[in-house]
């Protein structure tokens, strides 16, 4: 996780770690996916949108072959 500052590391560990007891919830419509966060395709990308207290995050992806790379 290099670039990331270590207060924000320590604060997404709270919320995304073991011990935050998260349950997720699964559900679709046509291409769009929900799992406590909203996939969806953009072209060629796979853009994943999170939402939560306090904060919003964006994160895409690509795929080659069977490999998968985020951009951002």
């Amino acid at each position: 996780m290099s670039g990331i500052d270590e207060a924000k590391r320590k604060e997404a560990h709270k919320f995304l770690g073991d011990d935050s007891k998260m349950s997720y919830e699964i559900s679709n419509s046509g291409d769009n996916w929900t799992f406590k966060a909203v996939f969806s395709m953009d072209g060629d990308k796979l853009v994943e949108k999170q939402v939560g207290d306090g904060f919003t995050t964006e994160n895409v992806r690509t795929a080659s072959g069977d490999e998968m790379s985020m951009l951002k």
